[in-house]
C-alpha cells in the first residue's frame, strides 16, 4: 500500500512539473547582414529592427501576402524558405537555391505566379544549409511566421507597430500635426525628419534625396525659393503667405516641445528610433 502511494505522488508530481509553464523565454537566432545579406528582401538599415518571416513555397496563403512584404518598409525583412508541406516544396526550395538570391523579386515574382524561377546557377549549398540552420533553430512547423527580433508576432502587429513613431528627446511628437511637413510615405523613408536651416540651400535637394525623410522641416525662408513643398508651386501669392505663416507657425511649435534642444542653425536628422544627429 505504501509504494502504490508513493508511486501515485511520484506520478503527481511528475504531471505538475510538465505540465507547469516555462518562464524561460527561447531563444532564437536574430539573422545578421554580413552572413546573410541575400535572404534580405528590402536591403539593410541598421537603425531599423529586424523580421524574420518564414514561407512555404506551396503554402497559398504564403503566396498571396508575398506582395505585402513591401510594406514592412521601416524593417530589415530577412525571408527564410521553410518546406514543410511535403516532397514538392523540397524540391521547389532546392530550385530557389539555384538563383542568386533566394529572397530576389525574380524568385518572389516567380514564388507568386506559382512557377520554378528557373535559375541556372549550380545550387549554393552554402545558402541552403544556412536557411535550414535558421529554419531548425526556430522549429518552424507552420507558416507564414513572423518574428521580430526574435519573438513571434503577426503581421497585423508588425503594421501596426511601424505606424508608431518613437518618442525624440523624451517627447511623444503628434505628428498629425505636422501634416504640412509631410514628404513621403513611412515605408519609402530613410528617416524620420530632416531639419534643414537656411545655410543649407544649397544642398537641400541633395540632402532629400539622401536622406528620403518622412518629414521635412525647412528653415522658413526656404519656403520662397521651394514653394513646391507647401504645395504652392502654380498657386497664387495668397497660397504662398497663408501656408508660410502656418509653416512658421509649426516649425516655431515644434522646436518649442524640445524646450529649445533643437539647434536652429545645424542640420539635424532624426532617425526612425527616435536618434537625433547634426550634420
Amino acid at each position: 500500500m505504501r509504494i502504490l502511494i508513493i508511486f501515485l505522488f511520484l506520478s503527481i508530481a511528475t504531471f505538475f512539473v510538465q505540465a507547469a509553464p516555462s518562464n524561460t523565454k527561447e531563444v532564437r537566432f536574430i539573422p545578421t547582414e554580413s552572413d546573410y545579406f541575400p535572404f534580405l528582401v528590402n536591403g539593410w538599415d541598421p537603425t531599423r529592427p529586424t523580421v524574420t518571416v518564414f514561407k512555404d513555397p506551396y503554402c497559398p496563403y504564403c503566396i498571396r501576402a508575398i506582395p505585402k512584404l513591401s510594406e514592412l518598409g521601416g524593417y530589415n525583412v530577412f525571408l527564410f524558405w521553410a518546406p514543410i508541406l511535403g516532397q514538392a516544396s523540397l524540391k521547389r526550395v532546392d530550385d530557389i537555391f539555384h538563383c542568386d538570391s533566394p529572397s530576389s523579386n525574380l524568385v518572389l515574382q516567380a514564388v507568386f505566379e506559382r512557377k520554378n524561377p528557373f535559375c541556372k546557377m549550380p545550387l549554393n549549398h552554402q545558402l541552403l544549409e544556412l536557411n535550414q540552420q535558421v529554419v531548425d533553430n526556430y522549429q518552424i512547423n507552420s507558416v507564414p511566421r513572423f518574428y521580430l527580433q526574435g519573438q513571434s508576432i503577426s503581421f497585423a502587429m508588425l503594421k501596426q507597430m511601424q505606424k508608431k513613431r518613437p518618442p525624440i528627446y523624451g517627447v511623444n511628437v503628434n505628428w498629425q500635426r505636422f501634416n504640412l511637413m509631410q514628404y513621403s510615405p513611412r515605408q519609402k523613408s530613410h528617416v524620420l525628419s530632416l531639419i534643414v536651416p537656411l545655410d543649407r540651400q544649397q544642398d537641400l535637394i541633395s540632402l532629400i534625396n539622401k536622406y528620403q525623410p518622412e518629414f521635412l522641416f525647412l528653415a522658413p525662408d526656404l519656403l520662397e525659393s521651394y514653394p513646391q513643398f507647401i504645395s504652392c508651386v502654380n498657386q497664387p501669392q495668397t497660397c504662398l503667405n497663408q501656408s508660410r505663416g502656418e509653416y512658421t507657425q509649426r516649425i516655431a511649435e515644434f522646436r518649442m516641445l524640445f524646450g529649445g534642444s533643437l539647434p536652429t542653425d545645424k542640420l539635424i536628422i532624426v532617425d526612425h528610433n527616435g536618434r537625433i544627429s547634426e550634420i
